[in-house]
């Protein structure tokens, strides 16, 4: 994975999600801290996408923390990617590349495919 060829944006949410990940205590970055980081960006089209499809942003923040914090706590050692997150992340990234996409943007792709991957239970289809 390059992320040479992530937009800055993308940039920063990557880094938002190992500072999620550290401050939990987690070794893994997951996709819930991805998920996390989307979800509380300031001028991210994940809150959009969320009132579209008529899901509550705060039951999704809950139930997002709740799984992060079913993550195990590691003392030590070095952050890494997990390997679902890695994986997330080459998907999107080849999917990006197949569209002709040069830059990768995580907004629409990231958000849908970090939730299926998350293990998030349907229940957050409810308004605020």
């Amino acid at each position: 994975m390059n992320t040479n060829n992530f937009t800055i944006k993308m940039q920063e949410v990557l880094e938002k999600a190992f500072n999620i990940a550290q401050a939990e205590g987690h070794q893994a970055v997951e996709t819930g801290h991805l998920l996390k980081a989307l979800l509380t960006e300031e001028q991210s089209i994940s809150r959009y996408i969320l009132q579209k499809h008529n899901v509550s942003e705060n039951s999704m923040l809950q139930i997002v923390d709740s799984v992060i914090k079913s993550y195990a706590r590691v003392s030590g050692g070095s952050l890494y990617l997990s390997s679902d997150l890695n994986a997330l992340l080459n998907n999107a990234q080849q999917s990006a590349t197949k569209n002709g996409d040069q830059l990768f943007r995580l907004s629409t792709y990231g958000l849908r495919s970090s939730a299926s991957t998350t293990r998030l239970p349907n229940c957050c289809k409810t308004r605020d």
